[in-house]
C-alpha cells in the first residue's frame, strides 16, 4: 500500500479485510464467492459514509473473490482457472500477499498439503 501498487478499492480492501474476518465471514467445506454477505457488512459499517458507488463495487468485487481465493490458498491448492482469468486477478494475488500472512502468523493456521487423487491419508 505505501509503495502505491494497490488500486483504491484495493488499498480499502487491505483496510476492510480483518473486519469481515472479525464477523466470521469463512467457510469451511466449500468455496464460495460471499458477495452479497461482503456488500451487507460493507454497507453496515459504512453506510453512513457517501461513496463513489463504483468504488464500493470494485471493493465489494475484490473483497468477496479475496475470500474465495482465501479457500484455496489456505489449503495450498490452485484456484479455478475461472479467478485466474478475471482482470483483477494480478492486484487479487498482491492483496492475499500482504494479508493471508499475517492472518496465518496471527490466527496460527498451518496450509493443508493437498493430496493428489488416489493418494492416502498417512
Amino acid at each position: 500500500v505505501q509503495r502505491g501498487e494497490l488500486s483504491a478499492s484495493g488499498a480499502l480492501s487491505v483496510f476492510l479485510y480483518p473486519y469481515l474476518l472479525s464477523r466470521n465471514l469463512v467457510f469451511s467445506k466449500r468455496p464460495e464467492r460471499p458477495t452479497r454477505k461482503v456488500e451487507e457488512l460493507l454497507l453496515e459499517i459504512l453506510g453512513s459514509y457517501r461513496f463513489c458507488k463504483d468504488l464500493f463495487e470494485e471493493t465489494v468485487t475484490k473483497l468477496s473473490a479475496l475470500f474465495y481465493y482465501r479457500f484455496f490458498g489456505l489449503r495450498d491448492k490452485r484456484p479455478p482457472k475461472k479467478l485466474l482469468r478475471k482482470s483483477y486477478f494480478p492486484e487479487l494475488q498482491e492483496l492475499a500477499e500482504i494479508l493471508f500472512p499475517e492472518e496465518r502468523a496471527y490466527f496460527k493456521i498451518e496450509t493443508k498439503k493437498a493430496r493428489r487423487k488416489g493418494q492416502k491419508k498417512s
